[in-house]
């Protein structure tokens, strides 16, 4: 007869539930049969609030590597629409105004395939970091409450080689929401 240390077992659920929750709170839900090893994290980060009709309105969108191997990702991290070629981005954004009103992406971008120089391998607790004008791309003339999603997923045909360990980050990730509230013009003091 056998007998089950239950305790034992107990203990290894725990760990594994902690790791699991770690997963989903450090930002990016990762696919199905990814291993702990593997853990990209996406974040965007806006400011609470911007005035109507600045002209520069700043997201930082940060590719982190919270895992314990390497990752190879597609360094270039180039924002397009959701609609251009898979080929042609790696970046592009969800942006909902007030009243659920969808905010289309309104840049003309020219890019061809990302390049293999382009490419870069982050070690565990690197990240890679864009900066963006939102007000460039998106009218954000509206007061009310804005939520923008990032996503980031390599499209590309070609990769290079990873590194020896490195693993290439393919699937797509989507940030948590960031929330940034546009609010009247302050009013000139005479």
């Amino acid at each position: 007869m056998r007998v089950i240390d239950l305790d034992r077992i107990w203990f290894l659920v725990g760990i594994f539930s902690i790791a699991m929750i770690g997963f989903v709170e450090a930002g990016s839900v990762p696919e199905v049969g990814m291993s702990l090893e593997i853990a990209p994290k996406l974040d965007i980060t806006v400011p609470a609030r911007a005035a109507s009709g600045s002209t520069k309105v700043e997201a930082t969108i940060t590719l982190e590597n919270v895992g314990l191997g390497d990752l190879w990702i597609n360094g270039r991290m180039l924002l397009n629409t959701a609609y251009a070629p898979r080929s042609a981005r790696e970046l592009w954004l969800e942006v909902e105004g007030p009243e659920s009103k969808k905010i289309e992406f309104e840049c003309k971008v020219r890019a061809g395939a990302a390049k293999p120089q382009d490419y870069v391998l982050l070690r565990p607790g690197e990240k890679k970091q864009v900066h963006v004008n939102l007000s460039d791309c998106f009218n954000l003339r509206d007061r009310g409450t804005y939520t923008i999603y990032a996503n980031y997923e390599d499209g590309s045909d070609s990769i290079p080689q990873a590194p020896r360990n490195g693993v290439h980050l393919r699937q797509h990730l989507r940030s948590h929401p960031a929330v940034i509230e546009i609010v009247p013009e302050p009013s000139l003091v005479r």
